[in-house]
């Protein structure tokens, strides 16, 4: 490996953020991503003490969080853990399933605003949800960029997305601009945030 190399993945690991105005966009580097499949017929387990939702639905609570992506399929999420030990923890619990670490593959980034509007703004703006059934704990797969990636409604004031790694740089940009574009809007007063998970 040359030392150009060493310095290349040295960066892609570096969490990037950014402010406009009252919004924050930031990659949740400390977040470890797992996906669980489980064979049809086969009955639905609770992963580390989280329920598994259904279509359209993400459920998280004292740093972690699952969210559906296909018929018999999920991905967790946990904060201030590393990939390699919650994949060892579910096999070690869980034997038999699917189980496979996403963070080389896909990046989580969030966008925390002040309020519901600004957020809602953004996702009409990013994406072609449907903001009216996109309520707090919702989580479905939509466009950004060209890019197919599934968004989460964390809280009222927080969506994350989840892109392919090859996207992220590409999408990053597309929400930033969004961001500059929303800037000029109304700001609320109140900075009351709820936590991620």
């Amino acid at each position: 490996m040359t030392h150009a190399d060493t310095q290349d993945r040295h960066a892609a690991r570096m969490a990037r953020e950014t402010r406009i105005g009252t919004t924050t966009l930031s990659e949740r580097s400390d977040m470890a991503l797992v996906s669980l499949g489980v064979k049809r017929g086969a009955q639905v387990p609770v992963p580390m003490g989280v329920s598994l939702p259904g279509p359209g639905n993400w459920h998280g609570g004292r740093g972690l969080g699952a969210f559906w992506t296909g018929p018999g399929q999920w991905m967790l999420e946990a904060e201030n853990v590393s990939e390699a030990d919650m994949t060892r923890n579910l096999r070690h619990g869980m034997p038999g399933l699917s189980i496979s670490a996403q963070g080389a593959s896909r990046v989580m980034l969030e966008l925390v605003a002040c309020d519901a509007s600004t957020i809602e703004d953004l996702i009409i703006r990013l994406t072609d949800l449907d903001v009216a059934s996109f309520a707090p704990g919702s989580a479905r797969s939509a466009r950004i960029g060209g890019a197919e990636i599934f968004a989460i409604r964390r809280s009222f004031n927080r969506l994350a997305l989840l892109v392919p790694r090859h996207d992220s740089g590409h999408i990053w940009q597309v929400v930033n601009r969004a961001m500059v574009a929303r800037a000029a809007a109304p700001r609320c007063v109140a900075n009351a945030l709820e936590p991620a998970l």
